[in-house]
């Protein structure tokens, strides 16, 4: 009998939360280096490991082959953590101790038929997540029902109205999600060779940059029209507004979730004294 005690996972303080209690959803977001993927991995192995018959299936929106999925990465960490005498690994499948089994899947293969092979499963793992369908997740989530079982999310946020972010970061879930954001400087490992890719970014296109090492999304990102640090230099600049300055009203319109219309006003170019309005 294989103990949760041979299994001390190696993973950032960042993630605690997600290690900490239960949840029905778990997700992180973030961009490159952060470690998000590897957490998740040793994740699989710890409740492969802890949980007798534990079934985890590892899912992404596109897998043409075996290569496409995690397999190597929670292979990887079986080696790491000494347990390869606890794990059988064959083309498709990983079985672990205690009738422990951790399957990969694609969701675009899957229809309401063949999706129904999922329902004992106790835990859902979809990496690359901001690449998931809502037609992939409406599919998925009423399928994995087990009592206890979990679906658990990493990605790197493309677009605040992609169905991943629509459902975790929406505000919908209140205590049935734990969400949390890493990046590169929450990892205590996170190598050198990276710290130098990161760094050659740093100095090129802000946008690019914001998106890829710190996970903002690429449509305040890459579609920008006003870069981000003139945006934080006139937010620090002091403006003064003259007698004869012209009044401008300022609309922007809400489209998703629980954004609101907001009104601000703007005397010359002092937009401090009149307060901005909100509505639903």
């Amino acid at each position: 009998m294989w103990h949760l005690s041979v299994l001390t996972p190696r993973t950032a303080e960042v993630f605690a939360p997600l290690w900490e209690r239960k949840a029905r959803f778990k997700g992180a977001h973030g961009g490159r280096g952060s470690g998000k993927s590897h957490d998740r991995a040793q994740a699989v192995l710890t409740d492969m490991v802890a949980i007798p018959g534990c079934r985890v299936v590892c899912i992404r929106e596109v897998q043409n082959s075996i290569k496409d999925s995690v397999k190597q990465l929670i292979s990887d960490w079986i080696d790491r953590h000494n347990l390869r005498g606890a794990f059988q690994e064959y083309e498709t499948e990983i079985r672990g101790p205690n009738g422990s089994l951790c399957i990969f899947r694609g969701m675009n293969d899957q229809n309401n038929d063949t999706i129904k092979s999922l329902e004992g499963f106790d835990r859902a793992w979809w990496e690359e997540a901001q690449t998931l369908s809502r037609r992939s997740i409406e599919l998925l989530r009423p399928t994995i029902r087990k009592p206890g079982s979990e679906l658990w999310f990493t990605w790197n946020p493309r677009f605040k109205a992609d169905p991943v972010d629509q459902l975790l970061r929406g505000g919908a879930l209140h205590d049935e999600a734990i969400v949390i954001r890493a990046n590169y400087y929450d990892n205590p490992w996170f190598p050198e060779v990276l710290e130098l890719e990161r760094k050659i970014d740093e100095v090129g296109d802000e946008a690019r940059y914001r998106h890829v090492w710190l996970g903002d999304y690429e449509s305040e990102a890459d579609q920008q029209l006003i870069p981000l640090r003139l945006v934080e230099q006139a937010q620090e600049s002091q403006a003064r507004a003259e007698a004869f300055d012209v009044k401008v009203m300022g609309v922007d319109v809400a489209r998703f979730g629980d954004d609101k219309s907001v009104i601000y006003y703007r005397w010359g170019p002092d937009g401090s004294p009149e307060p901005y309005e909100r509505f639903h």
